[in-house]
Protein backbone atom coordinates (compact mmCIF):
# COMPACT_ATOMS: atom_id res chain seq x y z
CA UNK A 1 0.00 0.00 0.00
CA UNK A 2 2.95 2.41 0.71
CA UNK A 3 3.68 1.97 -3.25
CA UNK A 4 0.26 3.24 -4.13
CA UNK A 5 -0.01 5.43 -2.05
CA UNK A 6 3.51 6.99 -3.14
CA UNK A 7 2.40 6.70 -6.89
CA UNK A 8 -0.80 8.56 -6.00
CA UNK A 9 0.93 11.09 -4.79
CA UNK A 10 3.26 11.59 -7.82
CA UNK A 11 0.25 11.59 -10.07
CA UNK A 12 -1.92 14.04 -7.82
CA UNK A 13 1.33 16.26 -7.91
CA UNK A 14 1.79 16.30 -11.56
CA UNK A 15 -1.91 17.24 -12.11
CA UNK A 16 -2.10 20.18 -9.62
CA UNK A 17 0.94 21.96 -9.85
CA UNK A 18 1.11 23.24 -13.35
CA UNK A 19 3.71 26.24 -12.29
CA UNK A 20 6.44 26.24 -9.98
CA UNK A 21 5.71 29.70 -9.26
CA UNK A 22 2.69 31.77 -7.77
CA UNK A 23 0.22 32.81 -10.32
CA UNK A 24 0.26 36.56 -10.94
CA UNK A 25 -3.19 38.10 -10.72
CA UNK A 26 -6.71 36.04 -10.33
CA UNK A 27 -6.76 32.57 -11.47
CA UNK A 28 -10.03 30.90 -12.75
CA UNK A 29 -10.54 27.99 -10.93
CA UNK A 30 -10.13 24.52 -12.97
CA UNK A 31 -13.02 23.51 -10.86
CA UNK A 32 -15.82 24.62 -9.44
CA UNK A 33 -16.06 25.50 -6.14
CA UNK A 34 -18.62 24.06 -4.14
CA UNK A 35 -20.85 20.55 -2.93
CA UNK A 36 -20.25 18.28 -5.36
CA UNK A 37 -23.87 17.79 -5.22
CA UNK A 38 -27.37 18.64 -3.40
CA UNK A 39 -30.52 17.56 -2.88
CA UNK A 40 -33.54 19.56 -2.40
CA UNK A 41 -37.18 18.68 -1.40
CA UNK A 42 -39.38 18.45 -4.09
CA UNK A 43 -42.90 17.13 -4.13
CA UNK A 44 -44.89 14.50 -6.63
CA UNK A 45 -46.51 17.28 -8.04
CA UNK A 46 -43.09 18.66 -9.62
CA UNK A 47 -42.06 15.21 -11.38
CA UNK A 48 -42.89 16.08 -14.84
CA UNK A 49 -45.05 13.18 -16.45
CA UNK A 50 -45.70 11.31 -12.55
CA UNK A 51 -48.94 10.71 -13.11
CA UNK A 52 -48.34 9.72 -16.89
CA UNK A 53 -45.20 7.07 -16.02
CA UNK A 54 -46.06 3.54 -15.08
CA UNK A 55 -44.20 2.47 -11.46
CA UNK A 56 -44.64 -0.94 -11.72
CA UNK A 57 -41.28 -2.20 -12.97
CA UNK A 58 -39.94 0.19 -10.16
CA UNK A 59 -41.97 -1.39 -7.70
CA UNK A 60 -40.76 -4.83 -8.80
CA UNK A 61 -37.30 -3.68 -8.56
CA UNK A 62 -37.42 -1.72 -5.65
CA UNK A 63 -38.71 -5.32 -3.99
CA UNK A 64 -35.74 -7.31 -5.51
CA UNK A 65 -33.14 -4.76 -3.85
CA UNK A 66 -35.10 -4.96 -0.41
CA UNK A 67 -34.53 -8.24 -0.43
CA UNK A 68 -30.51 -8.00 -0.56
CA UNK A 69 -30.70 -4.77 1.74
CA UNK A 70 -32.91 -6.48 4.47
CA UNK A 71 -30.45 -9.34 4.48
CA UNK A 72 -28.00 -6.65 6.49
CA UNK A 73 -27.76 -5.44 10.28
CA UNK A 74 -29.76 -2.28 10.79
CA UNK A 75 -26.66 -0.60 11.62
CA UNK A 76 -25.32 -0.84 8.44
CA UNK A 77 -25.12 1.86 5.67
CA UNK A 78 -27.90 1.49 2.64
CA UNK A 79 -25.19 2.67 0.45
CA UNK A 80 -21.55 1.70 1.54
CA UNK A 81 -20.12 4.33 -0.62
CA UNK A 82 -22.65 6.62 -1.31
CA UNK A 83 -23.06 10.18 -0.14
CA UNK A 84 -26.77 9.51 0.70
CA UNK A 85 -29.04 7.17 2.20
CA UNK A 86 -29.54 6.52 5.63
CA UNK A 87 -28.87 2.97 7.46
CA UNK A 88 -30.64 0.05 6.40
CA UNK A 89 -32.50 0.14 9.58
CA UNK A 90 -34.11 3.75 7.65
CA UNK A 91 -35.53 1.51 5.06
CA UNK A 92 -36.85 -1.54 6.69
CA UNK A 93 -40.66 -0.14 6.86
CA UNK A 94 -40.89 0.67 3.42
CA UNK A 95 -39.52 -2.74 2.54
CA UNK A 96 -42.07 -4.33 4.06
CA UNK A 97 -44.70 -2.05 2.82
CA UNK A 98 -43.48 -3.08 -0.42
CA UNK A 99 -43.94 -6.25 -0.30
CA UNK A 100 -48.05 -5.83 -0.07
CA UNK A 101 -48.46 -3.25 -2.32
CA UNK A 102 -50.84 -3.59 -5.48
CA UNK A 103 -51.12 0.09 -6.17
CA UNK A 104 -47.41 1.03 -7.08
CA UNK A 105 -48.06 5.10 -7.39
CA UNK A 106 -49.98 4.85 -4.18
CA UNK A 107 -47.29 3.00 -2.29
CA UNK A 108 -44.78 5.87 -3.04
CA UNK A 109 -46.61 8.68 -3.10
CA UNK A 110 -47.61 7.13 0.84
CA UNK A 111 -44.00 6.60 1.98
CA UNK A 112 -41.23 8.54 0.00
CA UNK A 113 -40.47 11.78 -0.32
CA UNK A 114 -38.74 13.36 -3.66
CA UNK A 115 -35.51 15.32 -3.91
CA UNK A 116 -34.34 17.00 -6.56
CA UNK A 117 -30.94 15.97 -7.43
CA UNK A 118 -28.90 19.42 -8.32
CA UNK A 119 -25.58 18.68 -9.60
CA UNK A 120 -22.49 21.05 -9.87
CA UNK A 121 -21.79 22.59 -13.52
CA UNK A 122 -19.27 21.11 -14.51
CA UNK A 123 -20.57 17.51 -13.83
CA UNK A 124 -22.23 15.54 -16.75
CA UNK A 125 -26.20 15.24 -16.74
CA UNK A 126 -27.30 12.37 -19.30
CA UNK A 127 -29.21 9.51 -19.68
CA UNK A 128 -27.96 6.24 -22.05
CA UNK A 129 -29.60 2.92 -22.41
CA UNK A 130 -27.82 -0.97 -22.35
CA UNK A 131 -29.36 -3.99 -22.97
CA UNK A 132 -29.09 -7.58 -22.72
CA UNK A 133 -28.04 -9.09 -26.06
CA UNK A 134 -28.81 -12.34 -27.61
CA UNK A 135 -26.08 -13.98 -29.36
CA UNK A 136 -25.34 -17.22 -31.43
CA UNK A 137 -22.81 -18.73 -29.99
CA UNK A 138 -20.49 -22.05 -30.44
CA UNK A 139 -18.89 -24.51 -28.31
CA UNK A 140 -16.03 -24.98 -30.10
CA UNK A 141 -14.22 -22.36 -33.01
CA UNK A 142 -15.85 -22.88 -35.96
CA UNK A 143 -15.95 -20.20 -39.41
CA UNK A 144 -17.55 -16.87 -38.38
CA UNK A 145 -17.43 -18.33 -34.34
CA UNK A 146 -13.77 -17.62 -33.66
CA UNK A 147 -13.88 -15.04 -30.61
CA UNK A 148 -13.36 -16.50 -27.45
CA UNK A 149 -15.57 -15.79 -24.26
CA UNK A 150 -12.84 -16.27 -21.45
CA UNK A 151 -14.11 -17.28 -17.85
CA UNK A 152 -12.45 -15.61 -14.68
CA UNK A 153 -9.30 -16.85 -14.10
CA UNK A 154 -8.13 -18.38 -10.98
CA UNK A 155 -5.81 -15.94 -9.47
CA UNK A 156 -7.90 -12.72 -10.45
CA UNK A 157 -8.47 -10.83 -7.38
CA UNK A 158 -10.23 -7.52 -6.51
CA UNK A 159 -8.73 -4.90 -3.92
CA UNK A 160 -11.41 -2.81 -2.76
CA UNK A 161 -9.56 0.40 -2.36
CA UNK A 162 -12.72 1.57 -0.28
CA UNK A 163 -12.21 -0.70 2.98
CA UNK A 164 -8.62 0.19 3.11
CA UNK A 165 -9.37 3.95 3.13
CA UNK A 166 -12.31 3.57 5.81
CA UNK A 167 -9.81 1.52 7.85
CA UNK A 168 -7.19 3.87 7.29
CA UNK A 169 -8.74 7.26 5.95
CA UNK A 170 -5.83 7.15 3.10
CA UNK A 171 -7.25 9.24 0.65
CA UNK A 172 -7.42 12.05 3.57
CA UNK A 173 -3.83 11.89 4.75
CA UNK A 174 -2.64 12.13 0.94
CA UNK A 175 -4.58 14.94 0.05
CA UNK A 176 -3.07 16.53 3.21
CA UNK A 177 0.58 15.03 2.13
CA UNK A 178 -0.22 16.65 -1.22
CA UNK A 179 -1.34 20.13 -0.15
CA UNK A 180 1.18 20.26 2.57
CA UNK A 181 3.67 20.22 -0.47
CA UNK A 182 2.09 22.30 -2.66
CA UNK A 183 0.52 25.19 -1.00
CA UNK A 184 3.92 27.57 -1.12
CA UNK A 185 3.30 27.83 -4.44
CA UNK A 186 -0.41 28.45 -4.94
CA UNK A 187 -1.78 32.10 -4.73
CA UNK A 188 -4.25 31.94 -1.68
CA UNK A 189 -7.12 32.51 -3.73
CA UNK A 190 -6.75 29.23 -5.20
CA UNK A 191 -5.07 26.62 -2.78
CA UNK A 192 -8.53 26.25 -0.98
CA UNK A 193 -10.07 25.18 -3.87
CA UNK A 194 -7.17 23.18 -5.33
CA UNK A 195 -7.71 21.29 -1.89
CA UNK A 196 -11.39 20.71 -2.50
CA UNK A 197 -11.06 19.66 -5.41
CA UNK A 198 -8.09 17.23 -4.76
CA UNK A 199 -10.30 15.48 -1.58
CA UNK A 200 -12.75 15.05 -4.01
CA UNK A 201 -10.60 13.17 -5.95
CA UNK A 202 -9.19 11.16 -4.27
CA UNK A 203 -12.28 10.35 -2.42
CA UNK A 204 -14.10 9.03 -5.27
CA UNK A 205 -10.85 7.07 -6.31
CA UNK A 206 -10.93 4.93 -3.18
CA UNK A 207 -14.50 4.33 -3.83
CA UNK A 208 -13.43 2.04 -6.60
CA UNK A 209 -12.22 -1.21 -6.96
CA UNK A 210 -9.03 -2.48 -8.51
CA UNK A 211 -8.39 -5.73 -10.25
CA UNK A 212 -5.01 -7.96 -10.05
CA UNK A 213 -3.58 -10.93 -10.26
CA UNK A 214 -1.91 -12.95 -7.09
CA UNK A 215 1.21 -14.54 -8.25
CA UNK A 216 2.72 -17.74 -6.46
CA UNK A 217 5.14 -15.54 -4.14
CA UNK A 218 1.64 -13.78 -2.58
CA UNK A 219 2.56 -10.67 -4.80
CA UNK A 220 -0.43 -8.49 -6.67
CA UNK A 221 0.19 -7.43 -10.02
CA UNK A 222 -1.15 -6.03 -13.16
CA UNK A 223 -3.94 -8.29 -14.87
CA UNK A 224 -2.28 -8.58 -18.46
CA UNK A 225 -4.39 -6.32 -21.28
CA UNK A 226 -6.44 -7.87 -23.94
CA UNK A 227 -3.66 -8.21 -26.87
CA UNK A 228 -1.58 -9.97 -23.65
CA UNK A 229 -4.32 -12.82 -23.02
CA UNK A 230 -4.51 -15.99 -23.45
CA UNK A 231 -7.19 -16.32 -25.48
CA UNK A 232 -6.99 -20.13 -25.38
CA UNK A 233 -7.50 -20.62 -21.94
CA UNK A 234 -10.43 -20.53 -19.64
CA UNK A 235 -12.52 -20.63 -23.16
CA UNK A 236 -17.02 -20.44 -22.46
CA UNK A 237 -17.53 -20.59 -26.26
CA UNK A 238 -17.25 -18.66 -29.29
CA UNK A 239 -18.99 -16.06 -31.07
CA UNK A 240 -18.34 -13.82 -33.70
CA UNK A 241 -15.59 -10.48 -32.78
CA UNK A 242 -18.39 -7.89 -32.98
CA UNK A 243 -20.43 -9.94 -30.60
CA UNK A 244 -18.18 -11.24 -28.06
CA UNK A 245 -17.07 -7.67 -27.86
CA UNK A 246 -20.61 -5.82 -27.33
CA UNK A 247 -21.61 -8.48 -24.78
CA UNK A 248 -18.56 -7.00 -23.02
CA UNK A 249 -19.58 -3.36 -23.35
CA UNK A 250 -22.87 -4.78 -22.10
CA UNK A 251 -21.92 -6.36 -19.20
CA UNK A 252 -23.65 -9.90 -20.22
CA UNK A 253 -25.83 -11.76 -22.69
CA UNK A 254 -28.21 -14.70 -23.61
CA UNK A 255 -25.89 -17.10 -25.25
CA UNK A 256 -27.73 -19.42 -27.72
CA UNK A 257 -25.56 -22.64 -28.48
CA UNK A 258 -25.65 -24.65 -31.98
CA UNK A 259 -27.92 -27.58 -29.90
CA UNK A 260 -30.24 -24.95 -29.10
CA UNK A 261 -29.63 -24.69 -25.16
CA UNK A 262 -29.56 -21.08 -24.31
CA UNK A 263 -27.69 -19.90 -21.41
CA UNK A 264 -26.75 -16.98 -19.77
CA UNK A 265 -23.25 -15.50 -20.69
CA UNK A 266 -23.20 -12.98 -16.99
CA UNK A 267 -20.50 -10.65 -16.19
CA UNK A 268 -17.63 -12.15 -13.30
CA UNK A 269 -14.62 -9.80 -13.62
CA UNK A 270 -12.58 -7.57 -15.41
CA UNK A 271 -9.03 -6.97 -16.07
CA UNK A 272 -8.74 -3.46 -14.70
CA UNK A 273 -7.55 -1.44 -17.71
CA UNK A 274 -9.28 1.79 -18.94
CA UNK A 275 -12.32 1.74 -21.04
CA UNK A 276 -11.50 2.33 -24.52
CA UNK A 277 -13.91 1.76 -27.28
CA UNK A 278 -12.90 0.17 -30.53
CA UNK A 279 -16.42 1.87 -32.45
CA UNK A 280 -14.61 5.13 -32.78
CA UNK A 281 -11.79 3.90 -33.27
CA UNK A 282 -12.96 1.33 -35.77
CA UNK A 283 -14.64 4.17 -37.55
CA UNK A 284 -11.75 5.96 -38.17
CA UNK A 285 -9.95 3.12 -39.98
CA UNK A 286 -12.89 2.74 -42.33
CA UNK A 287 -15.78 1.62 -40.90
CA UNK A 288 -18.89 2.88 -42.29
CA UNK A 289 -20.21 3.96 -38.37
CA UNK A 290 -19.65 3.46 -34.92
CA UNK A 291 -22.20 1.56 -34.32
CA UNK A 292 -22.35 -2.25 -34.08
CA UNK A 293 -23.71 -3.17 -37.63
CA UNK A 294 -20.96 -0.91 -38.96
CA UNK A 295 -18.16 -2.63 -36.57
CA UNK A 296 -19.46 -5.97 -37.42
CA UNK A 297 -19.46 -4.94 -41.29
CA UNK A 298 -16.12 -3.83 -41.26
CA UNK A 299 -14.67 -6.66 -39.01
CA UNK A 300 -15.89 -9.22 -41.32
CA UNK A 301 -14.11 -8.38 -44.11
CA UNK A 302 -10.56 -8.13 -42.28
CA UNK A 303 -8.28 -10.99 -42.34
CA UNK A 304 -8.30 -12.95 -38.80
CA UNK A 305 -4.83 -10.91 -37.70
CA UNK A 306 -6.23 -7.46 -38.85
CA UNK A 307 -9.38 -8.40 -36.13
CA UNK A 308 -7.04 -9.21 -33.75
CA UNK A 309 -5.11 -6.04 -33.92
CA UNK A 310 -8.63 -4.18 -34.16
CA UNK A 311 -10.11 -5.55 -31.11
CA UNK A 312 -6.61 -5.15 -29.19
CA UNK A 313 -7.58 -1.24 -29.62
CA UNK A 314 -8.87 -1.67 -26.26
CA UNK A 315 -7.04 -2.75 -23.24
CA UNK A 316 -10.20 -3.35 -21.30
CA UNK A 317 -11.17 -7.12 -21.14
CA UNK A 318 -14.48 -8.52 -19.64
CA UNK A 319 -14.77 -11.95 -18.44
CA UNK A 320 -17.74 -14.56 -17.63
CA UNK A 321 -19.46 -17.08 -16.47
CA UNK A 322 -22.17 -19.55 -17.73
CA UNK A 323 -25.24 -19.28 -16.03
CA UNK A 324 -28.74 -20.82 -16.32
CA UNK A 325 -31.72 -18.43 -17.56
CA UNK A 326 -34.29 -19.58 -14.24
CA UNK A 327 -36.69 -16.03 -15.53
CA UNK A 328 -37.04 -15.93 -18.55
CA UNK A 329 -38.74 -12.74 -18.11
CA UNK A 330 -35.53 -10.94 -15.39
CA UNK A 331 -32.69 -9.56 -16.94
CA UNK A 332 -28.91 -10.21 -15.64
CA UNK A 333 -27.69 -9.54 -11.99
CA UNK A 334 -26.71 -6.14 -11.88
CA UNK A 335 -23.72 -5.08 -9.70
CA UNK A 336 -26.43 -5.20 -6.57
CA UNK A 337 -26.33 -9.04 -7.04
CA UNK A 338 -29.98 -8.87 -8.17
CA UNK A 339 -31.94 -9.46 -11.51
CA UNK A 340 -32.38 -6.26 -13.31
CA UNK A 341 -36.06 -5.11 -13.95
CA UNK A 342 -36.73 -3.74 -17.67
CA UNK A 343 -37.38 -0.36 -17.78
CA UNK A 344 -37.65 -0.08 -14.00
CA UNK A 345 -33.30 -0.57 -13.40
CA UNK A 346 -30.42 1.83 -13.50
CA UNK A 347 -27.15 1.95 -13.63
CA UNK A 348 -25.97 4.38 -11.70
CA UNK A 349 -22.52 5.62 -10.12
CA UNK A 350 -22.46 4.43 -6.64
CA UNK A 351 -20.20 6.88 -5.26
CA UNK A 352 -23.37 9.23 -5.29
CA UNK A 353 -26.35 7.46 -5.32
CA UNK A 354 -26.58 3.67 -3.08
CA UNK A 355 -27.97 0.29 -4.73
CA UNK A 356 -31.50 0.57 -4.07
CA UNK A 357 -32.04 3.92 -4.51
CA UNK A 358 -35.49 4.90 -6.42
CA UNK A 359 -34.85 7.69 -8.66
CA UNK A 360 -36.77 9.54 -11.25
CA UNK A 361 -35.60 10.74 -14.33
CA UNK A 362 -37.00 13.08 -17.12
CA UNK A 363 -34.54 13.03 -20.06
CA UNK A 364 -35.20 15.55 -22.72
CA UNK A 365 -35.98 13.11 -25.84
CA UNK A 366 -39.04 12.30 -23.56
CA UNK A 367 -38.31 9.51 -21.87
CA UNK A 368 -39.75 9.51 -17.86
CA UNK A 369 -39.20 6.88 -15.66
CA UNK A 370 -39.16 5.72 -12.21
CA UNK A 371 -36.15 3.55 -11.77
CA UNK A 372 -34.25 1.35 -9.03
CA UNK A 373 -30.72 1.76 -8.67
CA UNK A 374 -29.11 -1.87 -9.09
CA UNK A 375 -25.95 -1.86 -11.65
CA UNK A 376 -22.80 0.56 -12.51
CA UNK A 377 -20.25 0.50 -15.09
CA UNK A 378 -17.25 2.45 -15.92
CA UNK A 379 -19.09 4.95 -18.84
CA UNK A 380 -21.44 6.23 -16.40
CA UNK A 381 -18.58 7.21 -13.12
CA UNK A 382 -19.63 10.65 -14.27
CA UNK A 383 -21.38 12.68 -11.53
CA UNK A 384 -24.82 12.34 -10.14
CA UNK A 385 -27.12 12.60 -13.00
CA UNK A 386 -25.49 10.27 -15.36
CA UNK A 387 -27.31 7.07 -15.86
CA UNK A 388 -28.13 3.96 -17.73
CA UNK A 389 -31.71 2.68 -18.07
CA UNK A 390 -31.74 -0.75 -19.02
CA UNK A 391 -34.08 -1.90 -21.06
CA UNK A 392 -34.24 -5.45 -21.28
CA UNK A 393 -33.37 -8.15 -23.64
CA UNK A 394 -33.02 -8.76 -27.24
CA UNK A 395 -33.34 -6.83 -30.92
CA UNK A 396 -35.89 -4.32 -29.72
CA UNK A 397 -34.41 -3.94 -26.09
CA UNK A 398 -31.13 -2.82 -28.08
CA UNK A 399 -33.31 -0.64 -30.65
CA UNK A 400 -34.97 1.15 -27.66
CA UNK A 401 -31.60 1.33 -25.99
CA UNK A 402 -29.28 3.04 -29.04
CA UNK A 403 -32.11 5.75 -29.16
CA UNK A 404 -31.66 6.68 -25.57
CA UNK A 405 -29.07 9.20 -25.86
CA UNK A 406 -29.85 12.52 -23.93
CA UNK A 407 -29.28 15.39 -21.22
CA UNK A 408 -31.72 14.68 -17.84
CA UNK A 409 -33.06 15.94 -14.43
CA UNK A 410 -32.84 13.28 -11.68
CA UNK A 411 -34.71 13.21 -8.17
CA UNK A 412 -34.27 10.44 -5.82
CA UNK A 413 -37.08 9.56 -3.60
CA UNK A 414 -36.32 9.19 0.50
CA UNK A 415 -38.44 7.03 2.99
CA UNK A 416 -40.68 9.55 5.02
CA UNK A 417 -38.51 8.73 7.84
CA UNK A 418 -35.23 10.58 6.03
CA UNK A 419 -37.21 13.32 4.35
CA UNK A 420 -37.56 16.17 3.73
CA UNK A 421 -34.32 17.17 4.26
CA UNK A 422 -31.85 19.96 2.18
CA UNK A 423 -28.61 18.28 1.85
CA UNK A 424 -25.10 19.06 0.62
CA UNK A 425 -23.04 16.47 -0.40
CA UNK A 426 -19.44 17.89 -0.06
Amino acid sequence: MKKFAALALAVTLAACASSEKPPVGPVAPTTPSGPVFQLRPASFAQLPGWTENDPHPALDAFRRSCAAQTRRDDSAAYGRTAAYGGTVADWRAVCAAAADAKDARAFFEANFTPHEVIARSDQLRRLTGYYEPVVQARRTPQPGFEEPFLARPADLVQIDFAAFDEAAGMSKQIAEDVMKSIAPILADDVEARAGEALSERLERRFKTSMWGRLTSDRKIVPVPKRGELDLRSGVLGYARACDVYDVQVQGSARVQFEDGIQMRMAYAAQNGWKWNSIYPQIRDRGAASATKQGVCDWLAAQTPEQVRAAMNLDPSYVFFQLEPIRDPLAGPNGAQGVPLTPLGSIAVDPAFHPYGAVLFVDAENGLRRLLVAQDTGGAIRRGPVRGDVFFGTGDAAFAAAAAQNAPARFWTLLPNTLAPQRIAMN
